[in-house]
């Protein structure tokens, strides 16, 4: 018999330290990704709890290793594998050839937001 794994019993297990187990955590992601607004499986506060908790208490290897998993497989994959053309199909040259020439000069660099850390050090005054 199939015992049901509610979120909630998911997120105590990690706020309380312990290791979570791949049926949990799988179980988790399964209700994240099933929800709908009909059908909450999962909260939105209930999502964020978890996440809390596994920043707070941080994941095992096996943990995250089974959380990846979880969430890789969770929907549609895309197959990445490359296919070789056929003979009568051809392709075009480069997308660069078909774009007309841009008559504006280059951009600037974006600009730094207010938030990140200037990475040079301040000039220092000489004597």
């Amino acid at each position: 018999m199939t015992q049901t794994i509610h979120p909630i019993d998911v997120v105590l297990h990690k706020r309380d330290g312990r290791v979570l187990t791949d049926d949990e955590i799988q179980a988790f992601i399964h209700a994240v990704v099933q929800r709908t607004p009909q059908k909450q499986l999962v909260t939105d506060a209930q999502i964020a709890a978890f996440l809390m908790a596994v920043f707070h208490r941080g994941l095992a290897p096996q943990e995250l290793a089974t959380l990846t998993s979880a969430m890789r497989y969770s929907g549609e994959t895309f197959d990445a594998t490359p296919s070789t053309p056929s003979p009568s199909t051809s392709t075009p040259p480069a997308a660069s050839a078909t774009r007309p020439p841009s008559s504006s000069p280059p951009s600037s660099p974006p600009q730094a937001s207010p938030r990140q850390t200037p990475t040079a050090s301040p000039p220092s005054a000489s004597p």
